[in-house]
This record gives structure tokens, sequence and C-alpha cells, in this order.
């Protein structure tokens, strides 16, 4: 087996990992300026569905495309525990990701005063 795929593919599996939460973040920057309830409603579902497609996204391609026949076995065996986390609680990560960032934008402005 060789150990450079097996990297590019453990790299790849990785990045898309945490692409959602960049993408959240990008989000953000879009619709700060809407009301507290828009922003916060745009941002959790948007968040959510995101982060759920990527979960589903990243066991396709762990047990379609993985260097090995042990690591493509290995992948879609996988209980699915991932995606009905995310299905359920997925929603608190955008949300705390938004509660964050609304933090940090309301203490630049009363120091920026």
């Amino acid at each position: 087996m060789n150990t450079l795929l097996v990297t590019h593919y453990e790299t790849t599996l990785n990045i898309l990992a945490f692409l959602p939460l960049l993408f959240i973040m990008l989000t953000y920057l879009c619709v700060r300026k809407l009301g507290w309830i828009y922003r916060y409603m745009v941002m959790v579902l948007l968040g959510w569905g995101l982060l759920f497609a990527d979960v589903l996204l990243i066991q396709h391609l762990a047990a379609t495309y993985a260097p090995s026949a042990r690591l493509r076995e290995h992948a879609a065996s996988e209980d699915g525990a991932s995606t009905v986390f995310v299905y359920l609680f997925g929603w608190i990560i955008p949300l705390a990701i938004t509660l964050t960032l609304d933090m940090i934008r309301w203490v630049w402005r009363f120091f920026a005063k």
C-alpha cells in the first residue's frame, strides 16, 4: 500500500471536515447586518445543512475512494453515529460560532468608540 495515497486520503477528509466551519464564518460576514432573529435563523439552518451534507460527503468518499480494500471496508462498516449526531445536534455548532462572532463584534464596537 502506498503511504502517499493514505496521507492524501486522510488530508482530504480532514480538509472536508473543516470546510463547513469556514463557510459558516463566511456566511456570517454576509448576514451580519441582518436583524438578530434572521441572522441566527439563517446561520443555524444553513450551518446545520452544511454540516449534515459534509458528513454524508465524507462518509461517501471514505467508503468509495479509500486507497486500500481494508480502509474501504472499515469506512463502509461504520455505524453512522456521526450522521445521527449531526442530524440531532448539528445546529449547536453554527449557533455557537454565531454567538462567538457576535460577542467579538460587540466587544470590538464597544472598545472602538
